[in-house]
């Protein structure tokens, strides 16, 4: 009996130190996450300069989010967020699956570097619907290494992305500098009914980004100047291309995101 009591109290003591182990380093842990799962997924850099997470409020800002270009692409990146604010349920962190009541991703800044057919922010999303959607019947992932247990899973009530804007670095405007506006995208309830990780949560995230900024994109292009022949319709065939992959690749995930 008094053995089994010693080792009940070293049981809650070894309880009670990884918790508070846990708790004391989440913001590393989050941060070495990120920054290790990150290029797997995209097969591009990935740098976060910090995060600051409050367990007891659930509340968490990540700052200096970076989303470097995948091989082939050459400029300084394809996402610089400045600050990323998320609202948790403290209580699931510890669990096998996270709830984020909400995320807020306010001014990003975009590099759309190529065509609408072919740019560095499809290749992100390619790679990371690769990735996340592994191979039949429980292959690997792309770009899992063996003996690699999967990520968490997470659900996401609420994500919104607004005031972005996008710099287009495309051949056809030559020297020409110009900008659109990302318009504001709201995706609710990612994970509830198919249960995501990671990946799965960057895959919905850059096929909604596309599908929002390409039509954007391809409107201001037919406005400008360009006497390239053809343009018109390797504009609209570009157009479509993007869009019939993303609804391809996505059409499952994006059920019921998009809010109301």
């Amino acid at each position: 009996m008094k053995k089994a009591l010693i080792a009940l109290v070293v049981l809650v003591v070894i309880i009670i130190v990884a918790v508070s182990l846990l708790v004391s380093n989440l913001d590393s842990i989050v941060k070495k996450g990120v920054e290790t799962a990150g290029p797997k997924i995209l097969l591009a850099d990935v740098k976060l300069a910090k995060v600051k997470i409050e367990l007891s409020s659930g509340s968490g800002e990540l700052s200096g989010f970076t989303i470097g270009n995948p091989k082939g692409f050459t400029t300084d990146y394809a996402f610089d967020m400045d600050r990323i604010k998320v609202s948790l349920d403290p209580q699931s962190v510890t669990s096998d699956t996270v709830h984020i009541r909400e995320i807020t991703i306010d001014g990003p800044k975009i590099i759309y570097e190529g065509a609408l057919g072919k740019s560095n922010l499809n290749q992100l999303q390619a790679n990371a619907a690769a990735f996340a959607g592994g191979g039949q019947g429980g292959e690997k992932k792309a770009g899992e290494s063996a003996g690699e247990k999967p990520g968490k899973k997470v659900v996401i009530d609420r994500l919104v992305i607004s005031g972005g804007e996008a710099h287009l670095s495309m051949t056809l405007l030559e020297e020409k500098k110009v900008s659109v506006k990302l318009p504001t995208i709201t995706l609710n309830d990612i994970g509830k009914d198919k249960a995501t990780d990671f990946a799965g949560v960057l895959k919905v995230v850059l096929v909604a980004v596309n599908k929002a900024l390409v039509p954007v994109i391809q409107k201001e292009l037919t406005g400008l100047d360009l006497s390239s022949e053809g343009l018109q319709q390797g504009l609209q065939e570009g157009a479509d291309k993007v869009l019939q992959e993303g609804q391809k690749g996505a059409t499952d995930a994006l059920k019921g995101l998009f809010g109301k």
